[in-house]
């Protein structure tokens, strides 16, 4: 079975296939990491939902939004598009809030390893300075 979901660690809620159509209505609002896999059963793909599972609190603390496109459904094949990647093998992306990939991984990502990539984005920096 192929799956296509949408975490908002913001709220830990499971949202439908379809709001995952577009990675472009997160622009200026969240920092999206794509995961890629050929399939929901991909050995990376369950390790790297394990990690953020683990790590949903700082999930939302940088307003990441977690994207899966496993399989080959209509949903997954629109996310790999907008991506600009295919889905033969495993591979994370992290897009900042302004669109942009800022990293890419073709292994699993330590909750530690993205956290600290977030953390010295110039807009993540500011943020930090403005929080109370």
């Amino acid at each position: 079975m192929t799956v296509v979901s949408l975490f908002l660690a913001l709220t830990g809620i499971c949202m439908p296939a379809q709001a995952a159509e577009s990675l472009a209505m997160h622009r200026w609002k969240h920092r999206v990491l794509v995961v890629v896999a050929p399939s929901s059963q991909d050995r990376d793909l369950r390790a790297q939902r394990r990690i953020f599972q683990e790590a949903r609190e700082g999930m939302a603390e940088r307003n990441l939004v977690l994207v899966e496109a496993a399989g080959d459904d209509p949903s997954a094949r629109a996310i790999r598009r907008e991506a600009a990647v295919d889905g033969t093998r495993f591979q994370v992306l992290l897009i900042g809030k302004d669109g942009n990939i800022a990293a890419a991984s073709a292994t699993p990502l330590t909750a530690r390893g993205l956290f600290g990539k977030i953390d010295a984005m110039p807009m993540r920096r500011d943020e930090m300075r403005r929080r109370p």
